[in-house]
């Protein structure tokens, strides 16, 4: 997974970055793969837009793509993905709770009001 999503999150940035370019011509087979990639790549990062900078995701696209080293070491890199990976599961962690004590909540209101309406029904 490492080595595919900062490819994925840098393709997605340089297509954001050429936003105000003309529509591309979707009139080959390699202009129709790559706008698949695009798509693809776009609806897997969509979920996690929020926790982007999109500007930092363009130019680790850019200087992969052009060949520049990198800004960061492997190490740097790799550390920051471990990081972020936590904080995207310790958040999903928090949303899973709280609905997880919606629902016991609700649940119980629910057994509650209904078994007092059984027993007034008796």
């Amino acid at each position: 997974m490492f080595k595919a999503f900062p490819a994925v999150i840098g393709c997605i940035g340089l297509m954001a970055s050429f936003s105000t370019l003309a529509e591309a011509k979707l009139d080959s087979q390699k202009n129709k793969a790559s706008y698949t990639i695009g798509v693809q790549m776009g609806m897997q990062l969509s979920q996690q837009k929020d926790d982007l900078d999109m500007n930092s995701v363009i130019q680790g696209f850019t200087d992969a793509f052009s060949g520049k080293k990198p800004q960061l070491s492997m190490e740097e890199m790799q550390q920051a993905m471990q990081t972020f990976q936590q904080q995207v599961r310790d958040k999903q962690m928090a949303e899973m709770k709280a609905l997880g004590d919606k629902n016991a909540k609700e649940g119980k209101a629910f057994l509650d009001k209904n078994s007092i309406n059984r027993k007034a029904s008796r």
